[in-house]
């Protein structure tokens, strides 16, 4: 049996090199922020991963770095498909740290992938789903160009399960999109767990002129022969309304 031996540490300061001297080959990078900020996005995926790059150096059985990235490095607003190939412009801090992040892990020493999560649902991760059924959820008119705004969502389960479905893939491309199989507009998403609840339509809101607008395709993490466990959000949302509501 393999043992698990936990290790403990500052990302947000130099690690020390024996902290990492443990002979691994793979390595995951999945920290979160410590708040939503420029500065806390700065020290937990800029920082972070330059300190971890700089201990790792001296660990010679490592061979892959697996970054945990984010959909929020693309900035398009007219609800077009983006792929893994599309330009990536954000305006907002968040996207602009992850793109520093990716880019420190692409120029490591070792083989890298960055894959981009969409927006995270499941267990412990249920704020969307709370406020639909507190009633505090509401719609947003369509863009002053008339498309309506899409969301592009992901299980936490199937995170969990793409994450350990790339340990066993031989050869990984440098960057992949983790996003269900069913990019949806918002609207539909909040109204069809208002009526599943049976609930009343929440009201309609304006929506912030900078929000981004695009549909996510997954097309490249699947041809590596990865299979969801919820294809989409209604799969997905479904158990996790039911059992809200028995609360």
């Amino acid at each position: 049996p393999k043992t698990l031996r936990p290790l403990q540490a500052d990302l947000a300061e130099p690690l020390p090199a024996e902290l990492l001297s443990i002979p691994f080959d793979t390595v995951y990078y999945t920290a979160a922020a410590s708040e939503r900020s420029d500065a806390g996005y700065q020290e937990a995926y800029v920082q972070g991963v330059r300190h971890l790059i700089n201990a790792l150096q001296n660990n010679p059985a490592v061979k892959r770095l697996i970054f945990v990235s984010s959909t929020s490095v693309y900035a398009q607003t007219t609800g077009e498909l983006v792929d893994e190939d599309s330009p990536t412009i954000p305006h907002h801090f968040s996207g602009q740290r992850m793109l520093e992040a990716e880019a420190l892990i692409h120029q490591s020493p070792w083989e890298s992938t960055c894959l981009r999560f969409g927006g995270i649902y499941g267990p412990a991760r249920t704020r969307l789903a709370r406020r639909v059924l507190e009633g505090g959820a509401q719609l947003k008119s369509p863009a002053s160009n008339g498309l309506p705004f899409y969301t592009n969502r992901i299980h936490r389960d199937d995170c969990v399960a793409a994450l350990a479905f790339l340990l066993q893939v031989p050869s990984l491309p440098s960057l992949l999109l983790g996003v269900d199989d069913a990019p949806a507009p918002r609207n539909e998403v909040i109204t069809w767990m208002a009526d599943t609840c049976g609930l009343p339509p929440p009201s309609v809101v304006a929506p912030s002129p900078s929000a981004t607008n695009k549909r996510c395709d997954n097309q490249r993490l699947k041809a590596l022969g990865f299979t969801l466990q919820s294809p989409s959000w209604r799969e997905g949302y479904g158990p996790i309304l039911a059992s809200l509501q028995k609360k």
